[in-house]
């Protein structure tokens, strides 16, 4: 398939951006295995003390799937699926930046920082993970609300800032101007964003420490998968144009 890939056409580079998100998952898995497994373990392991000073009984006889599953298969399934059907995302974006970004590599790239900043990083600096200790179940639907909103208007901020971005180099504003410009137009909505939404509504009262190796173990993870994604689709979408070039001269 890699062999036929073709970046000028939109179905090849769904097809790709999917199989290297899944690798990318993979990826990203193996490294929280690492980093993030070992505090999710020492979350649980306050969460399980908490529940047996209080007498509340815990979750271990309902649960579904057990931690070695969660922490081994379970991780790199999920991360996998989940790095596939971000390839999807990717490969959108990509496909969307084609006229801004004719060169694919920079393009790939150009997709990955977008979409790293506005589906990872952004809700990261207002509602970062925390493990499992942390949370009550009765917020859940809250939580997960301010996030998918945090989410949705970053990524209505990202077309606000490419549809300003080519009104300005289509008014023959240098790149030196054009990109200060615009990253100042965005950052200064994103902080009134960051402002208005409410905090998160959970206390916190588990280890400072944990919490925060546990938060950038997460943000260390997600930026591997996209890094892989949009470095490894960006060489692959090169190659093809370097091919077709070359044929194109040969014939």
């Amino acid at each position: 398939m890699l062999r036929r890939f073709d970046p000028a056409r939109l179905r090849p580079v769904l097809g790709t951006a999917m199989l290297v998100g899944l690798l990318a998952g993979l990826a990203s898995a193996a490294l929280l295995s690492v980093m993030g497994e070992p505090l999710v373990r020492e979350a649980v392991a306050i969460e399980e003390a908490r529940r047996s000073m209080s007498g509340t009984p815990g979750p271990a006889e309902g649960e579904l799937v057990s931690r070695s599953v969660q922490s081994g298969v379970g991780l790199f399934t999920g991360l996998g699926l989940s790095g596939a059907v971000l390839g999807l995302v990717f490969a959108l974006a990509f496909w969307g930046l084609r006229n801004a970004q004719p060169q694919p590599f920079r393009r790939s790239l150009w997709a990955g920082v977008i979409l790293f900043s506005s589906i990872t990083l952004a809700p990261w600096l207002k509602y970062p993970p925390n493990p499992p200790a942390v949370g009550d179940p009765a917020t859940l639907g809250r939580r997960q609300a301010l996030y998918v909103s945090l989410i949705a208007l970053t990524l209505a901020l990202a077309l606000v800032g490419a549809a300003l971005a080519g009104r300005l180099r289509r008014e023959g504003w240098p790149e030196q101007r054009r990109l200060p410009a615009t990253a100042a137009v965005i950052a200064l909505a994103f902080g009134i964003v960051l402002a208005v939404l409410p905090a998160a509504p959970d206390q916190v009262e588990v280890p400072a420490t944990l919490i925060w190796r546990f938060r950038l173990a997460s943000l260390a993870g997600n930026a591997v998968l996209w890094a892989v994604l949009s470095s490894g689709f960006g060489l692959l979408a090169a190659e093809a144009v370097r091919r077709s070039n070359d044929a194109a001269r040969a014939a």
